[in-house]
């Protein structure tokens, strides 16, 4: 678990490391049993497979539980930003009425594509989490493909990235802190 701390960049208390690393292993264990457990329930419910609407109901479940203020707002960057080249600042374009940006009127496009882009933030799970849900679904012979198995890694590491945000809030971690964090409701699935 402090290997997991480390990635992260979550500082702890000196003589708490001990303590801290069995709690949180505590209830990262349990957030894959209870999530695993919640879609197999489910899946045995509809022939022993999952399938996306599953996915989709134990997600809606889990943020009803938990009562996770959802994200507002945001941001998008410009296409500059991923490395797309703007002629509009280029000093010799500049005040003299040039058509920037390669615009291509008879084809309709705006702008050169930036090609297939990568979403959402790093995978904060592991190699051992993972195994944990697929050995939890194998024994209740649940039938998964890969991309719902994916999806399912996502709604765990979704919750983490919770954890992790609060965390880095508070750092440096005390026993005191973690215990006093995860006894909040925000946090049930992970009891």
């Amino acid at each position: 678990m402090s290997a997991f701390l480390r990635t992260n960049h979550i500082s702890v208390v000196k003589n708490n490391g001990t303590e801290i690393n069995k709690i949180l292993s505590h209830h990262l264990e349990a957030l894959c049993s209870n999530i695993a457990s919640i879609v197999s329930t489910l899946g045995i419910l509809h022939n022993n497979n999952v399938d996306a609407m599953i996915i989709k109901e134990a997600t809606k479940y889990i943020k009803s539980v938990c009562k996770r203020k959802s994200q507002k707002g945001g941001t998008s960057m410009p296409s500059d930003y991923y490395g797309y080249e703007n002629n509009i600042y280029n000093s010799a374009n500049e005040n003299t009425g040039t058509i920037t940006g390669n615009i291509d009127f008879n084809n309709g496009i705006q702008r050169p594509s930036m090609g297939p882009q990568e979403g959402g933030g790093k995978k904060v799970y592991d190699v051992s989490m993972k195994k944990k849900v697929k050995y939890i679904l194998d024994v209740n012979n649940i039938t998964i493909t890969k991309d719902t198995f994916d999806n399912l890694m996502n709604i765990i590491n979704d919750n983490l990235y919770c954890l992790l945000i609060d965390l880095h809030k508070m750092q440096p971690i005390s026993k005191e802190k973690l215990v006093k964090l995860m006894s909040q409701k925000q946090y049930a699935v992970f009891n």
